[in-house]
């Protein structure tokens, strides 16, 4: 189901409460109606969010916080009668005789206020019978009320400004900072962003030059402390010394006045609180966007958050709302990281100036993960082309399960499936990739996977799969929904019992199921199931022979569905190693340098990691990219003059 733009406008009545107004997207009222002050204060969720993460965390997550969110929504829509006369104003009188509340629909929802006590409110935490609201597809931001909605737009690349301090030599880096904007910098250089753009200050004097610079930065992104000192809000930095400095937002805004980055992430305990002397207020400025947090975080959920927000801005191209939303598994999985977040954005759109990989001069952002992998995409190729793209075929859906050890990148093994399919000119016209998440449980119910699918499909709790799946097409342009859908599981976390047989047997039943049951409405779509399971030696043989049984063949396939289990992806050889540096001609590496770092690189990778040595192979091959082969072959230490046993 597609989101629909909702406007919310939010003023104050004097020692009442505040005016909401509801509007649509040309801003046409729909609905006007009170929202009290004593309500909102009898919850008193604003000065709960100041605790401590450990306190915020009990109160918040989990069926306490689905409460506190019920309430929230019920003081912004009202009660149930209330949101279907909103509805109702929106898509007219029809939508009445189905009952439908706000978590029947799916709204990017836009709040415009600019006052204190709304500034500082946990607007993520919306939730209507049970469910979170963003768990539905909704999106939540706040808008400054007197500045028109504008278009954001992020070039590419971007130039980005890390701000991570460095105190006094000794002191320790609690949050691990410098580990951290390692991470960060190497996800972005393999998404082809140049080392150069990402430039990494420590200090307040640091930070000054950097803005007066005659450079427009795109990003600024803040890693470190923060708190609220007298109800203002604002970061702990490094002065001339080395000691903590706490520097207001207030002055943060005015170093950022001048020329404001289009997105300010700033990756902290409570930046977000302090009402007029928050981030949100101080820091959004016409086409730009605003990320922070309202409450103390901790130090792994905010790393994990960050990483996962730059590898979907950069990698999977997803504009910055979308990039810091929770995905629907980060919802199931309980927690309150992904409610404390607060997004403040003027833009109600947003576009990513990405050129094409060749434009950037680049391979494409996985680059390093076409190494090897022939006997299993050679096997999915056959498949998918026989099975499923022939003209006669009965067959709907197929399905693929791998079974290797954790030295094999499993999580990423679908990705370079879906590659190489899509690297055949014939099919390359009609594929399409999505990802879509295990239920956290062994979710041995329909319902769970019904809803993991709905949300990756984009669509809400109401959807039919079948409906689902015709809106995804349709957001990508395939209006006859002839199509082969990749739908990539990714890798499920080591197991060591048996209960992967179960597990493994209980999806590919429900993959079946999807196929006969919701696409056979869709006559010319075809669907491919991905799943890696990685699993301790003892193990492989018997899962493979288990699912290699004719008991279980019989009882999961049809004329329909079918499934395959991958051969085991073996070790790594140096000739693998070789021939991918030979076929990669832009490297402009000469032979002699291609023999000695595929020596180099296979020695390391067999030496250093106990299985296969892939998945350190891949480590070093986008070492090589980001920081230069001559530099690696150094670090590598090179070739052993006295073995020759590589040559060829």
């Amino acid at each position: 189901m597609q989101a629909r733009e909702l406007v919310v406008e939010l003023r104050p009545r004097g020692d009442v409460g505040w005016d909401i107004r509801f509007l649509d997207a040309r801003d046409r009222v729909l609905r006007e109606r009170l929202g009290e002050r004593e309500p909102l204060a009898r919850l008193g969720l604003r000065p709960r969010l100041l605790q401590q993460a450990i306190v915020v965390e009990q109160e918040f997550s989990g069926r306490p916080g689905i409460e506190l969110g019920h309430w929230l929504c019920r003081w912004l829509f009202g009660d149930a009668d209330e949101q279907r006369a909103l509805l109702v104003a929106l898509d007219g009188p029809s939508v009445a005789r189905w009952s439908p509340n706000v978590r029947s629909a799916t709204f990017n929802l836009e709040l415009r206020t600019s006052d204190p006590e709304l500034l500082g409110q946990p607007w993520h935490l919306l939730s209507w019978e049970g469910e979170r609201l963003l768990a539905s597809g909704w999106s939540i931001r706040v808008a400054p009320p007197h500045t028109p909605p504008t278009r954001g737009e992020l070039p590419w690349p971007p130039r980005v400004l890390a701000l991570a301090p460095a105190l006094a030599e000794g002191a320790s880096d609690d949050v691990e900072a410098a580990a951290h904007l390692d991470v960060l910098r190497g996800a972005l250089c393999r998404a082809g962003v140049p080392r150069a753009s990402f430039v990494q200050v420590a200090s307040v004097e640091e930070l000054r030059a950097a803005l007066q610079k005659n450079v427009s930065w795109d990003i600024f992104y803040y890693f470190g402390h923060g708190q609220v000192e007298g109800g203002v809000a604002g970061l702990q930095l490094a002065d001339d010394w080395g000691s903590p400095e706490f520097f207001p937002m207030h002055d943060l805004a005015e170093l950022l006045r001048k020329r404001p980055p289009r997105i300010v992430y700033l990756n902290t305990c409570s930046a977000g609180a302090g009402g007029w002397h928050g981030a949100g207020n101080l820091l959004c400025a016409p086409g730009n966007i605003v990320l922070t947090h309202l409450c103390p975080v901790r130090v792994g959920a905010a790393q994990g958050r960050a990483e996962r927000f730059f590898h979907r801005l950069a990698h999977d191209g997803d504009d910055p709302v979308q990039s810091f939303l929770p995905r629907h598994n980060e919802l199931a999985s309980g927690g309150f990281a992904w409610m404390c977040g607060a997004i403040h954005s003027s833009a109600r759109s947003w576009r990513l100036a990405r050129p094409s990989a060749a434009v950037c001069g680049e391979p494409d952002a996985r680059w390093a993960l076409r190494l090897d992998r022939r006997p299993q995409r050679m096997m999915v190729l056959d498949r998918v082309n026989y099975n499923l793209m022939r003209p006669a075929t009965p067959r709907r859906g197929a399905a693929f399960v791998a079974a290797a050890g954790p030295d094999n990148h499993l999580h990423d093994l679908g990705e370079q499936l879906f590659t190489f399919l899509r690297d055949d000119e014939q099919m390359r016209r009609h594929l399409l990739r999505l990802d879509v998440t295990v239920p956290p449980d062994d979710a041995r119910s329909q319902e769970p996977w019904d809803e993991h699918m709905r949300a990756a499909l984009g669509a809400g709790p109401s959807a039919t799969l079948a409906d689902a799946m015709t809106g995804f097409l349709r957001s990508r342009g395939v209006e006859d929904g002839h199509a082969v859908v990749w739908l990539d599981f990714g890798g499920w976390p080591r197991a060591t019992s048996g209960r992967p047989i179960v597990r493994t047997t209980g999806w590919l039943r429900r993959c079946r199921h999807w196929t006969e049951r919701h696409f056979s409405a869709l006559p010319r779509l075809r669907v491919a199931y991905f799943i890696g399971l990685e699993v301790a030696s003892g193990l492989r043989g018997k899962i493979q022979r288990a699912l290699r049984s004719p008991k279980i063949r019989e009882e999961l396939n049809s004329s329909a569905f079918a499934y395959d289990v991958l051969v085991e992806p073996g070790a790594i050889e140096y000739d693998d190693i070789r021939e991918f540096l030979r076929l990669n001609q832009a490297l402009n590496l000469t032979d002699e340098d291609q023999r000695a770092l595929a020596e180099a690189i296979h020695k390391t990778a067999t030496r250093e990691r106990e299985g296969t040595g892939y998945r350190a192979s891949v480590e070093l091959l986008l070492r090589g990219r980001e920081h230069g082969w001559e530099q690696l072959l150094r670090e590598l230490g090179g070739a052993d003059e006295d073995e020759d046993f590589y040559d060829v």
